[in-house]
């Protein structure tokens, strides 16, 4: 607890997921305080472990709860590297989020240090479906490639904004997170121009601006649109993004990432106001 490091700081300034501020917390503000994504790891069918049996992040408040299991043995998703617990639902099978935290950095930390978010894709599925049509977000720990590739074609995820690529640069055709850095910016930086995380890779904007700021992952959630469509008819995350329609369409039954599984706060309260990107387990709502 005394270790949990906060994505983005305040929570007093910190809102839901979208839906009640006074039940929910920001999904990284304050570990301590905050609700995982995932309630339980191994319960859970990982993010972006089997692609085929994978629940919607917050489709189905039963089968699906918090990312981060509970937040007493958890740290922030990409905060403590040495105490970060890997992002897919086996933490047996899976390389953590970072790997070998005694050469890389947090996701967060140092972009020019840091290690893939899926490690290995021969022993964890990357966060798009298919490995073949799809480069593992960042295959090689070896080569601890920054999180966008080739640092020297792409400025980090959360590196500067202005050149920033998307987290994923054309769902239509599963381009991995450091693919063209000349078609993207990065994922959230304008929110006035923001569109969901893998809608339309030509106008997205940066992730995370500057965690020093501390830029919600999409700023203004009034004026951004939902990371995914249609819970209902969405495949996982990445399954197939020929068919993904986006993850959080329908807030009347969709969980919340952020507060209780059996309260079923929706993620988004309104699909036609606010805007959720879970695809990196980043989201940090701000209202």
């Amino acid at each position: 607890m005394a270790q949990c490091v906060p994505l983005l700081t305040d929570v007093s300034q910190c809102v839901p997921s979208l839906n009640d501020v006074s039940q929910c917390v920001p999904l990284l503000n304050d570990v301590c305080q905050c609700v995982p994504l995932l309630n339980d790891v191994y319960q859970c069918v990982s993010l972006l472990n089997d692609v085929s049996q994978c629940v919607l992040l917050l489709n189905d408040a039963s089968q699906c709860v918090p990312l981060l299991n509970d937040v007493s043995q958890c740290v922030p998703l990409l905060t403590n590297v040495s105490l970060c617990v890997p992002l897919l639902n086996d933490v047996s099978q899976c390389v953590p989020l970072l790997n070998d935290v005694s050469q890389c950095d947090s996701l967060l930390n140092d972009v020019s240090q840091c290690v893939p978010l899926l490690n290995d894709v021969s022993r964890c599925v990357p966060l798009p479906n298919e490995v073949s049509r799809c480069v593992s977000l960042l295959t090689d720990v070896s080569q601890c490639v920054s999180l966008l590739n080739d640092v020297s074609q792409g400025v980090p995820l959360l590196n500067d904004v202005s050149q920033c690529v998307p987290l994923l640069n054309d769902v239509s055709r599963c381009v991995p997170l450091p693919n063209e850095v000349s078609r993207c910016v990065s994922l959230l930086t304008d929110v006035s121009q923001c569109v969901s995380l893998l809608n339309d890779v030509s106008q997205c904007v940066p992730l995370l601006n500057d965690v020093s700021q501390c830029v919600p992952l999409l700023n203004d959630v009034f004026q951004c649109v939902p990371l995914l469509n249609d819970v209902f008819q969405c495949v996982p995350l990445l399954n197939d993004v020929s068919q993904c329609v986006p993850l959080l369409n329908d807030m009347c039954q969709c969980v919340t990432s952020l507060n209780d599984v059996s309260q079923c706060v929706p993620l988004l309260n309104d699909v036609s106001l606010c805007v959720h990107c879970l695809m990196t387990c980043l989201s940090v709502i701000h209202c």
